[in-house]
C-alpha cells in the first residue's frame, strides 16, 4: 500500500538524518575527542564525518529507489522551465559561501593536508575550531549579508522546485525542508555559543533563511566586502 511505502521512506530519511546530525551533536564531539584524542578531532574528524555522511547518504538513496513510486504530477512546459530557472537559482545560493570558506576546508581534506605537509594543525591548534575548521572568524560579508544560512537556503529552494514530481520524491522534498529548518535551527544555538554577542547582534541585522531587501540590493549592488 502507498502508505506503508511513504513510511517506510520516512523512517529511512529519519534514520539517515539522526546520523547525520548525532556527529554534529557537542556530544558526539565531546566522545570523538575523548576515545581518539584533541589530534584526531583537529586532523581527521571533519574528512571522517564527510565520509560517513556521504556513505549514509548513498545507502539511504539506494534504499529509497527501490521503493515503489508513482507520478503524482507533470508540469507544464513553462512551469517547468520556471521550475529549473528556480533550482539554478538555489544551487548558486548553494555554492556561494564557498567564496569565504574552502570547499577542500569544509569536507576536511585541508585539515589532513596541513597535518601531513606540517606535521601538526598549522597555524596553532588555537586558531582551529573543534573539528579542525581554520579561521574563527564570523563572516557577515556578502551572501552572508543577505541570510545567515545561505547553504539551508539554496538547498531548500533546489528540493522545493524540483520537477521530478513523485509520490516518494514530494515526501522526501517535504521533510528535506523541514530538516533544514530544524539544522538551521541547531546550527544557531553552536554559533551562538561559539561568537556569544557578535552573533546575536549578527541575528538582529541579517534575517536567518528569507533575504531581507536591503541585503539583496547590497549583494546585486557588487559593493566590496569590508574586511
Amino acid at each position: 500500500m502507498d502508505y506503508k511505502n511513504s513510511l517506510l521512506v520516512t523512517i529511512i530519511f529519519l534514520a539517515f538524518t539522526v546520523l547525520h546530525s548525532l556527529f554534529l551533536t557537542e556530544w558526539a564531539k565531546g566522545f570523538a575527542q575523548r576515545f581518539f584524542g584533541r589530534l584526531f578531532m583537529k586532523v581527521f574528524y571533519r574528512f571522517a564525518y564527510t565520509c560517513f555522511s556521504t556513505l549514509t547518504l548513498g545507502v539511504a538513496v539506494r534504499l529509497i529507489l527501490n521503493i515503489p513510486d508513482t507520478p503524482h504530477f507533470v508540469l507544464p512546459p513553462y512551469l517547468k522551465a520556471v521550475f529549473i530557472f528556480l533550482q539554478i537559482v538555489g544551487g548558486i545560493i548553494l555554492i556561494l559561501p564557498f567564496r569565504y570558506v574552502s570547499i577542500f576546508e569544509f569536507v576536511g581534506i585541508s585539515q589532513i593536508y596541513r597535518y601531513v605537509k606540517y606535521k601538526q594543525p598549522e597555524g596553532g591548534e588555537d586558531g582551529l575550531t573543534e573539528d579542525g575548521l581554520a579561521g574563527n572568524t564570523l563572516i557577515i560579508n556578502g551572501i552572508y549579508g543577505v541570510v545567515r544560512h545561505p547553504m539551508y537556503l539554496g538547498s531548500i529552494i533546489a528540493v522545493t522546485f524540483s520537477t521530478y514530481l513523485t509520490r516518494n520524491f514530494i515526501l522526501i522534498s517535504l521533510l528535506s525542508v523541514l530538516y533544514f529548518i530544524f539544522g538551521s535551527m541547531l546550527e544557531e544555538k553552536r554559533l551562538i555559543k561559539q561568537f556569544g554577542n557578535q552573533y546575536i547582534e549578527y541575528q538582529k541585522t541579517v534575517p536567518r533563511l528569507l533575504p531581507g531587501m536591503k541585503g539583496l540590493r547590497e549583494l546585486l549592488s557588487n559593493k566590496p566586502d569590508k574586511p
